[in-house]
């Protein structure tokens, strides 16, 4: 081969090797970002856990609530029929004795 020749197959590999330094250094510089994004992205999951079992303890502390609030409002439906009931028993009582007189 000539000269010539020889100094442009190193000119050509002296830039593919350049390129592909320079490709890899952006690869590297991609690689980086795509490892903060992930580091990001399981601090969010993190976060989206705790909020998950905060919630989740806050709506079983609520529907404690609500059923102990339900298990007073039915016993005290029940005391009220329950005092109706005796009152229409009275009121029938008082009636038959009416009636009988």
């Amino acid at each position: 081969m000539d000269a010539e020749t020889l100094d442009a197959i190193d000119s050509l590999r002296n830039e593919i090797r350049r390129l592909g330094t320079s490709v890899n250094a952006r690869f590297d510089t991609v690689e980086s970002r795509f490892d903060s994004l992930d580091s990001r992205f399981d601090t969010l999951e993190s976060r989206f856990d705790t909020l998950e079992s905060s919630l989740a303890a806050r709506i079983d502390d609520a529907k404690a609530d609500m059923k102990r609030h339900f298990d007073i409002v039915a016993e005290s439906t029940h005391d009220d029929v329950r005092i109706i009931a005796e009152g229409l028993v009275a009121l029938n009582a008082k009636v038959d004795a009416m009636r009988r007189s």
